[in-house]
């Protein structure tokens, strides 16, 4: 049991983007990795970084500079004195590999520049409670080396949970050092007596004959007056093409070493370097690391999407419009994590398990003065309706009205141009079967929607449930094409309706998160704290 990793990061969620995660055994490890080090994480150590690239629908690519936009245009530069004009709609993904004025540059050396990200984060789980923070930092040190650290802090109970992760590259993103650190406090309830130091730490790099015996940096709670009552410690460092590695923990303290070929790398690394565009335009990502977390390696997969809804509305005039995002997902051994980033590389929202644990940005000066924890803020993912609760499927939804007398809920897809709604039924006779109440909601709604037309109607199982699913589409009054779909199942209170409807191009994505918000309805209600994190 890996001390209170169950406590946060490690239950296990269904998600709609079910990858095809491979854990590398020892056996097939040097083979796999080889062949995957030419699509790493981390930028290849003899390349620059690519341009600006703006991938357009009918294939083409353009790279170079971009230079601006309109509304309806992007101007790229190609060459010298070359500069196209694109409209926007013709373009099928743009990627900034400069996102920010702290993107990766290269300083003509092939060395990687970051300017200082230092970003603070409130916890919160599905009931909206506040438990917990997090700090992110990612800097060049002195050296000319690049450190990423994570500070995670978070009440289970009486137990206060400190995690703690620090990795090192070189100015090539060649990966030196980690060091990952869990302790459990046992602390009063719901309070942190320490908000927590700039983070700090003396990391083994390998190129020194002392590396092995390098400082580990003394704990942020160490003189908070409480307790430590488990930890876990693990370092790590990169040389002669070997990843060293010492754990202490309550069995001892264990030393071992592992090949560790070139393409290779850590987690936070590679997380850190989609956020600064270091996709150079994939949209699906595959990076070989070992997590010190999970204790193993992992070819893990990253989905990348630009251009997407932000989490944030943005005021122009006075009048608000939806942003758009980069949005990066990952997956690993159950987990995963959402990230939604900002054109100015500022991250947005982050999902680490769900609805049920998601990070959202505060000040550095609240983030250092946040010692109480268990606090209400917000509202909760998730609601009884018609004797279900009902989840929201990600952190970008939220509940819109409800109408308890027409038995109508509205949800907020955070999707643009979708409507979503959830209706309880009572059927009139008490002999009423699925197929009937099914086929009574499909003529209400095509009254409702007349350019909807039926195209397939079917018996489906969606979280342990078996539902009527109908879909459909067709072209509206005013020209778009619209799709869309009808849930119909039984609910304690009669039945239950969810229906949705979006426009072609954004069809595909609601589609799957309306199946996620059908498979999340629950008859009982979960424990839903950092301690607890439910299965949905």
């Amino acid at each position: 049991m890996r001390l209170a990793l169950c406590l946060l990061f490690s239950r296990r969620q269904p998600t709609v983007d079910n990858f095809n995660m491979a854990t590398i055994s020892p056996l097939r490890r040097a083979l796999v990795l080889v062949a995957f080090s030419v699509c790493s994480g981390l930028p290849a150590q003899s390349e620059a970084p690519e341009d600006d690239v703006i991938r357009l629908k009918n294939e083409n690519v353009l790279q170079g500079v971009i230079l601006g936009e309109t509304e309806r245009t992007v101007t790229i530069r190609v060459g010298p004195g070359q500069e196209i004009e694109v409209l926007k709609e013709n373009i099928a993904s743009l990627v900034h590999v400069t996102d920010a004025a702290d993107a990766a540059e290269e300083d003509g050396a092939g060395r990687t520049q970051w300017a200082t990200r230092d970003s603070w984060f409130r916890i919160k789980d599905a009931d909206g409670r506040i438990v917990g923070k997090l700090h992110l930092v990612a800097r060049p040190e002195t050296d000319g080396t690049l450190l990423v650290e994570q500070q995670w802090t978070f009440v289970a109970g009486p137990n206060t949970v400190r995690i703690q992760r620090i990795e090192s590259a070189d100015g090539r993103m060649q990966p030196l050092s980690f060091l990952y650190r869990e302790t459990v406090f046992r602390g009063g309830s719901g309070t942190v007596l320490s908000s927590g130091d700039k983070p700090t730490a003396v990391v083994p790099t390998g190129g020194k004959a002392d590396a092995a015996k390098a400082t580990v940096p003394e704990h942020p709670l160490a003189k908070s007056g409480q307790r430590a009552v488990r930890e876990r410690l693990v370092r790590g460092f990169v040389r002669d093409g070997k990843l060293h590695i010492e754990e202490t923990g309550s069995g001892g303290r264990q030393k071992r070493s592992i090949p560790f070929l070139n393409g290779n790398g850590f987690p936070l690394l590679v997380e850190e370097s989609l956020r600064r565009g270091g996709s150079r335009g994939a949209k699906s990502f595959h990076a070989s690391v070992y997590d010190p977390m999970e204790g193993l390696f992992e070819l893990r997969r990253f989905i990348l999407a630009d251009n997407v809804p932000s989490p944030e509305t943005l005021f122009t005039d006075g009048k608000a419009k939806p942003g758009r995002s980069r949005h990066v997902v990952w997956e690993s051994n159950g987990r995963h994590q959402r990230e939604w980033i900002a054109a100015d590389g500022k991250i947005q929202l982050i999902e680490v398990n769900g609805v049920h644990v998601v990070a959202e940005p505060i000040s550095s000066d609240t983030g250092r003065r946040l010692v109480k924890f268990d606090l209400l803020k917000g509202s909760a993912a998730w609601c009884r309706f018609a004797g279900l609760n009902l989840w929201l499927p990600r952190a970008t939804w939220r509940f819109g009205r409800q109408r308890p007398k027409s038995g109508v809920l509205d949800l907020v897809s955070g999707i643009t141009d979708t409507h979503v709604r959830v209706w309880h039924v009572r059927p009139a006779a008490a002999t009423a079967v699925l197929q009937g109440v099914a086929e009574s909601c499909l003529n209400r709604w095509k009254l409702d929607h007349p350019w909807f037309k039926e195209s397939s109607q079917d018996l489906v199982e969606v979280g342990a449930r078996v539902c009527v699913r109908i879909d459909g589409g067709g072209r509206t009054d005013n020209g778009p094409v619209r799709f869309g779909r009808v849930y119909v199942l039984t609910a304690p209170e009669g039945h239950l309706i969810v229906t949705g409807h979006a426009a072609a191009p954004q069809w595909a994505a609601l589609s799957l998160e309306l199946e996620a918000v059908v498979s999340g309805l629950r008859d009982r209600l979960p424990e839903t704290s950092a301690a607890s994190s439910p299965r949905r």
